[in-house]
């Protein structure tokens, strides 16, 4: 069958916006709960890791199984995602505020992204510090308190010894320039532009020079060069090709850990490819019962706390974890199902706190970050005729 033929030629599905985003919003509530999963199982045993990384013919029935169920829950495959969202986002924002003039609205761009990052990472890790110290005077034979340096080094997102999901977060802020810098090639020059931009990204894969000696972001600009082309043509062609969904979310799961070396270079290229052509077809409606599933209340509502669940889950997770040495010698061997238990219970007590974290850190600091955007373009206001505000989403 000649390629044509792959592709629907009929008027993609008019998604809009709201419809766009609540979708969206779906798959960023379900991927942080997918996080909470795979890193229970691997925290109630170390050596499941292995199941992942190795072919299934070197590895036991069970780790098999592991293997199977670390695919399907995978924390490497959700964060993926995350920055393939991130940059189809991003790419719309930066679209926005360029509006506002070149240097103005990269500008207001740095100042949204920093608001809705770094406010409440800061409070979290502040927490998990505070936390542990306060632990240590009530069972200090098991718990001590963070070094300082730590402390302060995951504070600046130097490192993650406080919070272990800390590092997408510097991944998302070094990526704020990179997006800045796609979002005016693409206003300049269209599509080509961010072709540019994959172009690059792909180069710096391996290459941490091009980004500066920072060579998680070498490794993670490619899911965002990616999301930054789904709306665009490509991304509505992309969408359009007619192979269903659940054939694409099986080989975006899957393919990793069939093929081997699991971290090759053409495995996680390939998974990157998958993971954009999901969310493309979720984008443009192709699948109205994947998109209405995505799109319910309480998928949005998973959505909308999304950031806070995925923060503040290790909280409890380290909690958990600094107990270890107490768990019965067994849980290591039946780490699919205590790990699965486990993430239940750590879901059912971050969700609580998300939904006061959303309300009373992430809306309180977006809304001043929105003031602070409005001072600045009151502040430098532009010649006549340029728009002296950017518009909302």
């Amino acid at each position: 069958m000649p390629i044509t033929g792959l592709v629907d030629k009929s008027p993609a599905p008019q998604a809009t916006s709201l419809d766009r985003n609540k979708a969206f919003d779906g798959v960023r509530g379900y991927a942080a709960l997918v996080v909470i999963v795979f890193h229970c199982v691997l925290g109630f045993d170390y050596g499941i890791r292995k199941s992942i990384t190795e072919p299934v013919s070197s590895i036991s029935n069970y780790y098999a199984f592991a293997k199977f169920f670390l695919a399907t829950f995978s924390g490497h495959t959700a964060v993926n995602i995350f920055f393939v969202v991130s940059g189809c986002v991003l790419i719309l924002s930066s679209q926005r505020c360029l509006q506002v003039g070149n240097i103005r609205g990269n500008v207001v761009f740095l100042i949204r992204r920093t608001f809705r990052i770094l406010p409440l990472l800061i409070i979290c890790v502040a927490t998990i510090a505070a936390a542990f110290w306060a632990l240590s005077f009530v069972f200090p034979q098991i718990i001590s308190p963070y070094p300082e340096a730590q402390v302060l080094d995951n504070l600046l997102l130097a490192s993650n010894k406080v919070h272990g999901a800390s590092w997408t977060l510097r991944v998302e802020i070094l990526a704020i320039p990179a997006m800045a810098i796609a979002g005016f090639l693409h206003k300049k020059v269209g599509t080509a532009g961010l072709a540019f931009f994959l172009l690059f990204s792909i180069l710096a894969y391996e290459n941490a020079g091009l980004t500066l000696g920072h060579p998680d972001l070498g490794t993670s600009l490619i899911y965002f060069s990616l999301g930054a082309l789904i709306p665009t043509e490509v991304g509505a062609a992309v969408g359009r090709l007619r192979v269903g969904i659940w054939v694409v979310i099986a080989a975006m799961l899957y393919e990793r850990s069939i093929f081997m070396p699991y971290d090759g270079l053409t495995v996680k290229f390939a998974q990157a490819g998958l993971c954009f052509w999901f969310l493309c077809q979720v984008f443009y409606g192709q699948s109205r019962a994947v998109t209405a599933f995505l799109s319910r209340p309480v998928s949005v509502f998973l959505g909308k706390i999304s950031y806070s669940v995925y923060l503040w889950n290790v909280l409890f997770l380290n909690a958990l974890f600094a107990f270890r040495p107490l768990f019965p010698a067994w849980t290591p061997d039946h780490a699919v199902l205590v790990g699965s238990i486990a993430s239940i219970a750590i879901g059912a007590v971050t969700i609580p706190v998300a939904i006061l974290s959303e309300r009373y850190i992430e809306q309180p600091f977006i809304l001043l970050g929105k003031r602070i955007e409005g001072l600045f373009l009151h502040l430098t206001r532009g010649r006549p005729g340029v728009r002296q505000a950017v518009p909302e989403s």
